[in-house]
């Protein structure tokens, strides 16, 4: 397979020539057309690279918080395309924000000799409920926003718990009954206690606002209408009109909808008349979350060609042979006992798409076309990794299938993608490389017990475990009490965030899952991420959407 290295630092150019062997250039001289083409997806590359664009994570000291206490974080600021920390920006913008948009709390921070350090104190009467973090560099506002950083925590407030208020909701023949309940730390209820209240929904003209006297029990009921769009916030917001106490708070309202939708997408963008054609899936719910299905795929004709149920996060994959003329549809049901029809893509009778596995230290790669189908002359696979161009060679019909080491190969995201002779993709394919870890942690405490606040020294030693030699870098570490501060092993890390979440469209649940082993099941999963997530960086992105469970 003819290869072409991309150019790249001085400091590593010689080893992976050594690794890849002779450049396409050596080896097509003469055919200038080619040469020429070549010449013009290297540039393009090129461009890219010089274009600077930047990554921010932020490393918090807790998953969440409470009111009075201080969210402490350090930012790691890294070029987009290297993760290298060479940026150009020595100041990022760290905005607390709540579940209506507004923004909090703001910190312009400096870069300091250990990187980007700072906190936010959040106040003593602080509200309780959900908010999120947005962190953003200078250069990443030039992009979509969806390239910023964006993290959801939780807020409590256990400083004032006088007044305390919580909510149910009932189904009714014509909408939804909400049940409010107010009391106080000691059990007690608010009981003939006067309450204003509104109800904002962005499908009504005007909100709905009311007055209510609560009951025995502490409880009013607002009566809220049937709900349309099911993905519009909707929430309530409640005071005591009463001069002896003061009190607010705002509901949100959850999405009370079981229906769900699958997408269905076949491997390299089109569905083939072809054999052995990968179609992956996704289901998810109205809220914006995923939905576990079964389901079965009927031809035509109403034979049932394949039976399929999602394996994680309603995500999987099916296999079928399509016929010309040939049309699907599926017939899902969800996890809520929803049955719906969904009909698959069109069965195309010429066309030309690229598959993939990574498998055994290599990519494997075909190109498959219809049966009525000739490959052209000119075609070229291409892969990068983050805008870096890893792999060009020349397609043709004696080398349509072939593999690719992974180890000329970095960590994270590869984009494979299928080119015409003009250049233009005809095919893509996203590929994950997870290099097993060369970085062992020591940590030795100086006793093996100590008393009350008695002062504790930690060594901490970060070595390659190939040679053993230190790792520099730059490193932070939070300190909690394992019996009150409980981490999440799935949520989003610096890993996942930086090499999976911040290179891909659309909202990934759980995402540090993919980094917790190196087993098959852990790996077979991540490839379903690649087949229903499209590469992000480069293009237009999705606009960023509100969830609620």
């Amino acid at each position: 397979m003819n290869t072409y290295l991309y150019k790249l630092k001085t400091s590593v150019v010689l080893c992976l020539l050594i690794g890849l062997g002779p450049s396409i250039y050596s080896q097509n001289k003469d055919k200038s057309e080619t040469f020429s083409q070549e010449d013009k997806l290297t540039s393009y590359f090129d461009i890219i690279s010089r274009i600077p664009q930047e990554k921010l994570y932020l490393q918090l000291d807790k998953p969440y918080y409470g009111a009075g206490e201080s969210i402490w974080f350090k930012g790691y600021l890294v070029n987009a395309i290297t993760h290298i920390d060479n940026t150009r920006s020595n100041f990022i913008t760290v905005e607390l924000i709540d579940r209506n948009d507004s923004i909090i709390q703001r910190k312009k921070v400096k870069r300091q000799e250990h990187g980007f350090q700072n906190n936010f104190v959040l106040p003593a009467e602080m509200p309780a409920g959900d908010y999120y973090i947005r962190a953003y560099s200078n250069w990443m506002v030039n992009a979509d926003p969806e390239y910023m950083y964006l993290r959801d925590i939780k807020i409590g407030n256990a400083i004032d718990v006088s007044i305390l208020s919580s909510i149910e909701y009932q189904k009714t023949d014509d909408g939804y009954l909400a049940k409010i309940k107010f009391f106080n730390n000691t059990n007690g209820v608010f009981s003939k206690t006067k309450i204003k209240y509104t109800v904002f929904d962005n499908e009504l003209k005007k909100p709905i606002k009311g007055t209510s006297v609560t009951n025995e029990e502490g409880y009013i009921y607002i009566s809220l209408p049937e709900f349309k769009t099911p993905d519009i916030q909707r929430r309530i917001d409640v005071r005591f009109d009463d001069k002896q106490y003061t009190y607010d708070r705002t509901f949100f309202i959850p999405n009370f909808s079981k229906d769900f939708h699958v997408d269905f997408l076949p491997e390299g963008g089109e569905l083939l008349n072809t054999t052995n054609q990968i179609i992956a899936f996704k289901a998810l719910g109205s809220d914006g979350f995923s939905k576990e299905i079964t389901g079965v795929i009927l031809n035509q004709a109403g034979d049932t060609i394949s039976i399929f149920g999602s394996e994680y996060r309603g995500m999987g994959a099916v296999s079928i042979s399509p016929q010309a003329g040939d049309k699907f549809h599926a017939i899902v049901t969800s996890s809520d006992n929803v049955t719906k029809r969904f009909e698959l893509p069109e069965v195309k009778n010429d066309g030309i798409k690229l598959a993939a596995v990574h498998y055994k230290g290599y990519i494997r790669y075909q190109v498959q076309k219809s049966e009525n189908t000739v490959l052209p002359d000119t075609l070229y696979l291409l892969a990068h990794t983050r805008g870096e161009l890893r792999v060009l060679t020349r397609i043709t019909e004696q080398n349509s299938i072939g593999k690719i080491s992974d180890k000329t190969l970095k960590n994270g995201i590869t984009h494979l993608m299928l080119l015409n002779s003009k250049g233009i993709p005809i095919s893509e394919r996203l590929v994950f490389i997870k290099h097993p870890s060369t970085d062992q942690w020591e940590i030795i405490t100086d006793k093996k017990e100590y008393g009350k606040r008695e002062k504790v020294k930690l060594n901490i030693a970060v070595t390659n475990n190939i040679d053993g030699m230190p790792l520099p870098g730059e490193y932070s570490i939070s300190i909690t009490d394992n019996n009150l501060v409980k981490n999440d092993s799935l949520a989003d890390n610096i890993c996942s965030n930086i090499l999976l979440t911040s290179d891909l469209k659309g909202y990934i649940e759980a995402p540090g899952f993919y980094f917790k082993d190196n087993s098959g099941k852990t790996e077979r999963y991540l490839d379903f991420v690649m087949l229903t997530h499209g590469w992000k960086r480069k293009q237009k992105a999705r606009k960023r959407t509100t969830r609620t469970k």
